[in-house]
């Protein structure tokens, strides 16, 4: 099957989005057997869309189009898919419900503008595709153009609706159409880099089992995927074996997520303190559904000043070993454990760059701490990159060492 991938959105062109739904897809694609031959990435204007969409139909059996599926007025993937292929569109009663319910779950005090609703418009001869991360339904819609049959795969362009929704609607899709059914499982393998994660795993997979890795700061995705379930299963159990405890548990692809799960159910409150990530982790544990049962909040103190004043950490301490030291990480996850009454805390502080550095305390070099019921630990990190990468590599790390705790 000849597959192209067309990647919308103004943002992918200007650079400030990285296009991590190509790179995602074109791993997916190849552990399934399957593989693009072409991608293009065009803006939101509706010539363009039309013009790369009809290039990419005329020689491909399916085109998978990401972006343009929500309500606001550059949203227009759907419609000009209909245009090509000639279909008529119509209101989807249980779309149009689902959509009500999503939006009063969310704005309560009003209602929804009108365009909204052009989100449960179906084309005919289409297939909808679950979105259980948003609003926007996908679409696989088939159709003819210029006389040749024609295959078009609607999905959204947030990564976190199109991940899922690649694999749990449109990969079982495309293996029917091939009269094959497939089935992925995944795991997050913490702490762990892609070349380490892969090299174990392609040393014991099984040839009728296709592998792919997802790296990121907190470590590598694996996904597997197979024609036969429970020999899908079995292997991704043993997989889980190989790596023990550094298997995010209960089906969790990201640290804060199990994090979350891990305190509440062993009834522990917890509370950060940051400088140089500068509320990042803050920001990961608060996106967890239901954790303000467990969070009870935190600090940003960038400045000497603030880390003496919010969280007692002494001047002693800042004058003979610096706020970048262990001393300090330590005296900062005490310090909010104390400021919040929480039983677990974690503290992070370093040096992100580009400037602030010197020939003892170089550019990357950050401390950690972490509490949990009493015991405080440390760990120094000498982390390479830029300021961005510094900080998402110290954020992941604060949290893998609080998880090793609770876990021990």
């Amino acid at each position: 099957m000849k597959i192209a991938i067309l990647n919308t959105g103004n943002e992918l062109l200007r650079g400030t989005t990285l296009n991590t739904n190509l790179s995602f897809a074109g791993m997916m694609l190849t552990s399934a057997g399957e593989e693009a031959d072409c991608a293009l990435a065009v803006p939101d204007e509706p010539a363009m869309i039309k013009d790369a969409l009809g290039l990419l139909l005329e020689n491909h059996d399916l085109v998978i189009v990401t972006g343009g599926l929500g309500p606001t007025a550059d949203d227009l993937t759907r419609d000009i898919v209909c245009e090509l292929l000639n279909l008529q569109q119509h209101e989807d009663p249980g779309l149009r419900a689902g959509l009500e319910e999503y939006w009063h779950s969310r704005h309560p005090e009003r209602n929804a503008p009108a365009s909204y609703y052009a989100q449960s418009m179906v084309p005919e001869h289409a297939e909808i595709m679950d979105n259980h991360n948003g609003s926007a339904p996908g679409l696989w819609i088939e159709g003819e153009y210029l006389k040749r049959k024609a295959l078009v795969a609607l999905l959204p362009g947030p990564p976190s609706e199109f991940e899922p929704m690649f694999c749990d609607e449109f990969l079982p899709r495309l293996h029917a159409r091939r009269g094959q059914q497939i089935f992925t499982e995944r795991i997050m393998v913490s702490n762990t880099p892609e070349i380490i994660a892969q090299e174990k795993v392609e040393s014991v997979i099984s040839p009728n089992i296709r592998a792919a890795y997802c790296a990121s700061a907190e470590g590598t995705r694996i996904f597997l995927t197979g024609n036969d379930h429970n020999q899908t299963c079995e292997f991704m159990e043993k997989i889980k074996k190989m790596f023990g405890c550094s298997v995010l548990t209960n089906g969790h692809l990201d640290l804060a997520g199990e994090l979350a799960e891990r305190l509440s159910e062993l009834g522990c409150t917890l509370a950060t303190a940051e400088s140089c990530t500068g509320g990042m982790i803050s920001a990961a544990i608060t996106a967890q559904p239901g954790i303000s049962s467990i969070y009870l909040g935190g600090v940003v103190c960038y400045s000497n000043q603030s880390k003496q004043r919010e969280l007692g950490v002494t001047a002693e301490i800042l004058e003979r070993h610096g706020a970048v030291s262990a001393e300090c990480a330590r005296a900062m996850a005490e310090g909010v454990c104390r400021r919040f009454g929480a039983k677990a805390g974690i503290a992070v502080t370093g040096i992100a760059g580009p400037g602030g550095g010197t020939v003892h305390k170089p550019v990357g070099l950050v401390y950690i701490g972490a509490m949990y019921n009493g015991k405080v630990v440390d760990r120094r990190l000498d982390l390479r990159g830029n300021r961005a990468k510094i900080r998402q590599c110290a954020t992941a790390q604060a949290l893998i060492l609080l998880r090793e705790m609770l876990m021990s």
